[in-house]
This record gives structure tokens, C-alpha cells and sequence, in this order.
């Protein structure tokens, strides 16, 4: 009976050691599961997640988010071939009457059937009032410039510098609702 408790004993112990070393090593170690740990903590997760949608909307009413919007907006709406491969849709970017405007005078522009043509934007710069708090605007009126080099087969390439009025309304984010340009005024007419 003795040796059937000591052989008891010794399976048990032995078990243990086996369920203890399976443990051991299949479960990260502390200073592991340290180094795995994002650079962000789970309070930090936490508050994030559960920011309200107005949050979100207030964080948007920035001089950051206008000129974002601005900047991914201006190649959408001069560049038609860009407009055409790129993954935003100037949509996005713009009021609801303006984007109806936009498609009402789209039967007036033509086509490029050339492959070779190409617009290229560059020095892309934006200009507000020096008084304007843009956080306490809904509606801002922003001075935009940027030089465009277009060229096509056939045709030497043409740089123009182009000077434009967006007048940028706030909602849920700044979207354009109207365009003016004032590229005369930069060549001396008007």
C-alpha cells in the first residue's frame, strides 16, 4: 500500500512538473509580453474608442483639416486624369451644390484623347485673412496659388501660374463651395 501512495505521489508530482514547464514555456514571459505592448496604453484605447461622433466633428474644425482638404482637393478638380485614376473622388471634398455645378458644366469641357498630355501641380500654397480664427468660422474664403506645367504631344509645354478663390464651408469637415478665379489679377488685368 506504501508503494502504491509513493507511486501515486510520484505520478502526481511528476505531472505537475510537466503542466509546469508546458506553462512556462508556451506562455510569454512577463518581460515578453512588456516588449510586445504597443507604445500606446489600453487607457488610452479606451478613451479613444469611445470619443462621441462630435468630438470627431470639432477636431476637424481646424486650419489642418482646411488646408488637408485643400490640398487633396486641388489636383481632383485640375487634373481630370488624375481625378479619373486616383482613389478619392472629389465627392469627398466638396458641398453637395457645388458638386452639382461641377456636373452641370461638365458636358462643356473636352476630352483629351492625347496621351501624351499631362498636367503637373506644384507650389501649392493657401492664404486666409490674417484675422480669421478658422475654429470659429463656417465659411472661409481661402487664396490659393500653384503653378501648373501642361503639356501634349505636338505642342511645346506651357507653365501658367494659377491664382484662385475657394470659398471653403464647414459641416461635418471643410468642403469647397465655390471656386473663383482670380488668375488675372496676378497678370495685371482686372
Amino acid at each position: 500500500m506504501n508503494r502504491n501512495k509513493l507511486l501515486f505521489i510520484l505520478g502526481i508530482l511528476i505531472a505537475l512538473s510537466i503542466v509546469g514547464i508546458c506553462v512556462f514555456y508556451l506562455l510569454p514571459s512577463s518581460e515578453e509580453v512588456d516588449k510586445e505592448k504597443p507604445s500606446v496604453t489600453r487607457e488610452k484605447q479606451i478613451v479613444e474608442t469611445t470619443k462621441s461622433p462630435q468630438d470627431t466633428t470639432e477636431n476637424n474644425h481646424n486650419v489642418t483639416t482646411l488646408e488637408k482638404q485643400l490640398t487633396s482637393f486641388i489636383p481632383l478638380f485640375y487634373n481630370a486624369s488624375y481625378a479619373k485614376n486616383s482613389l478619392d473622388k472629389i465627392d469627398d471634398y466638396v458641398t453637395t451644390d457645388f458638386l452639382n455645378e461641377i456636373n452641370k458644366n461638365k458636358d462643356n469641357h473636352v476630352e483629351y484623347e492625347d496621351k501624351d498630355y499631362a498636367i503637373r501641380i506644384s507650389g501649392l500654397s493657401f492664404y486666409v485673412p490674417m484675422k480669421t480664427k478658422i475654429e470659429d468660422e463656417t465659411s472661409v474664403k481661402v487664396l490659393t496659388s500653384f503653378a501648373t506645367s501642361i503639356r501634349s504631344s505636338g505642342a511645346p509645354e506651357v507653365e501658367r501660374s494659377i491664382l484662385v478663390e475657394i470659398t471653403m464651408t464647414y459641416s461635418d469637415t471643410w468642403r469647397v463651395s465655390h471656386i473663383e478665379d482670380k488668375s488675372s489679377l496676378s497678370q495685371g488685368g482686372e
